[in-house]
């Protein structure tokens, strides 16, 4: 017989960790909860003949162990300690962006990492205290969790000035008399094109008069610098393709003057104007 413990002082952590044992099927395998010495401990026998499978089993289940109840508590940490000028609320929606950068395939991964580190510190030794064991035999990948930490906090940052950036132009807009009743924005295989009543294409402005932005708005920058330099009554949007970022920031600025239109007759008339346009070499993008 083989034996294997975990340990921590923190009843929980331990507590935790049997339950979820405890919902597993295993094979040649007896474990026990006790206290022993300050510590909580979860004691693993093992009976069979082939320790290696053993070790496989076992790293697995504390890899998913780790990931499934403890991870969140880890990315907590880093970003309270790492990020502690943050606000409450802020740090909260960093942890929301952590979520949606942690996809499966870096799950698999981390998954893999940690059965690999475990499974080498246990042939090694016969106990781990479970928390000690997450920061120092699992640097590694503690240190994967710190990168998508720095990820999430600069997807943050720059939600936060594209924010600050739509919130200036629409005091803008809403500030500035209109300089021209309608446009018409037609979006076509995400670009998009200004055309007015007439079905004319409207040349586009260069950034020398109006606002000047940092973050990217695809191809499509000389666009809104337009639209917001002509301060349209209405924008009316003709979408031939589905509507993205951009089209959703041309809505924040300009809340109701922008409607949007999915299909009428203009789409269609647009579009043949458009390719017209196109073919003269004309086309304004």
């Amino acid at each position: 017989m083989v034996a294997f413990s975990v340990k921590d002082s923190d009843k929980k952590v331990i507590y935790l960790l049997y339950d979820y044992l405890c919902q597993i099927e295993w094979i040649d395998v007896d474990f026990e909860r006790h206290f022993s010495k300050g510590f909580y401990v979860v004691v693993f026998k093992y009976n069979g003949s082939d320790f290696n499978e053993f070790l496989d089993n076992f790293s697995y289940v504390i890899a998913s162990f780790i990931l499934r109840y403890y991870e969140h508590l880890i990315v907590k940490y880093l970003i309270n300690t790492d990020y502690c000028y943050f606000e409450k609320n802020e740090k909260l929606v960093i942890e929301q962006e952590f979520g949606l950068l942690n996809k499966p395939s870096i799950i698999k991964s981390n998954r893999k990492l940690i059965c690999k580190l475990t499974k080498s510190y246990a042939m090694q030794n016969s106990f781990f205290i479970f928390r000690g064991f997450i920061c120092f035999a699992l640097s590694d990948y503690i240190s994967v969790l710190k990168e998508l930490v720095q990820e999430s906090v600069n997807q943050f940052i720059i939600d936060k000035e594209y924010l600050r950036f739509v919130d200036m132009l629409r005091d803008y807009i809403r500030n500035s008399v209109c300089k021209t009743s309608t446009i018409h924005l037609l979006y076509l295989n995400n670009i998009a094109y200004l055309i007015d009543d007439d079905g004319k294409d409207i040349a586009l402005d260069d950034f020398s008069r109006t606002f000047v932005s940092d973050i990217s708005f695809s191809k499509n920058d000389y666009v809104l610098n337009t639209l917001v330099g002509m301060a349209p009554s209405k924008v009316v949007i003709h979408l031939l393709s589905p509507a993205d970022q951009f089209i959703r920031t041309i809505q924040l600025i300009f809340e109701n003057r922008a409607i949007l239109c999915t299909s009428c007759d203009i789409c269609e008339n647009y579009k043949k104007s458009l390719e017209k346009i196109k073919d003269s070499g004309k086309c304004n993008n």
